[in-house]
């Protein structure tokens, strides 16, 4: 249970949560001093000015294929939803369920201020604004050299919008080195169940897939690295 704060603000709450009111614009969102860089840019690359004035939080939350590349980057750092009863529900179960038993979205809480927190994102499109034909964000904490938790979201490689990849288990308790991510972004890539449209087949999403973990998580690797 959380205080439901006013639908239209943006507040940092105990230095580790941001509270993002649904009535709250993407343009907002982008302009908010406490909101992640790596968020941010997510919207700023890859929505038009006008489409980021137009929609709210809380309509990208009923339907994420609005903004699906912010919303890999929301899945991939374990964000939840505040729904209007106080619920607070992850966001990856907010968004298999449906109808009344969704629930109308109050506010996004996204967590944040976690110093061991590494975040990357790495997408690959048809021109480098357009929506990209397959995404993947890498969400990993690291603690002693070992991954303490870690959270890998693709999109454009399921049925639906994106989803989190359920092998990224495989790094959990492990060091985060070029073994353990050759390992992960193989399991992913055999997880995955791409859909064929005209801008990418199917062997070729499957494949980006491989190639955009993989770097994703080598980019979490250095990053580590550097803040250690």
């Amino acid at each position: 249970m959380t205080d439901v704060i006013n639908s239209s603000g943006i507040e940092l709450r105990g230095k580790q949560k941001l509270i993002i009111g649904a009535d709250v614009t993407l343009d907002a969102v982008c302009k908010h001093g406490h909101v992640p860089a790596i968020v941010r840019d997510s919207l700023v690359n890859f929505s038009t000015w006008q489409q980021r004035n137009e929609y709210t939080v809380g309509k990208v939350l009923l339907s994420v294929s609005i903004a699906p590349v912010w919303a890999t980057i929301l899945l991939s750092m374990d964000a939840s939803v505040l729904v209007a009863d106080q619920t607070e529900i992850a966001f990856a179960d907010f968004m298999q369920l449906r109808g009344s038993n969704r629930g109308k979205p109050a506010a996004l809480m996204l967590p944040v201020g976690n110093a061991n927190q590494q975040v990357y994102l790495e997408t690959i499109g048809l021109t480098p604004k357009d929506t990209p034909v397959v995404a993947a964000a890498a969400s990993m904490e690291i603690k002693n050299n070992k991954v303490n938790s870690g959270r890998i979201a693709l999109m454009g490689v399921w049925k639906e919008t994106v989803k989190l990849a359920e092998n990224a288990e495989i790094l959990i308790g492990k060091t985060l080195d070029e073994q353990v991510i050759e390992e992960t972004a193989r399991a992913i890539m055999k997880e995955v169940k791409p859909k064929e449209d005209y801008r990418g087949s199917a062997e070729y999403r499957r494949a980006m897939a491989e190639v955009l973990t993989r770097r994703a998580l080598e980019n979490c690797m250095k990053g580590a690295n550097d803040h250690g």
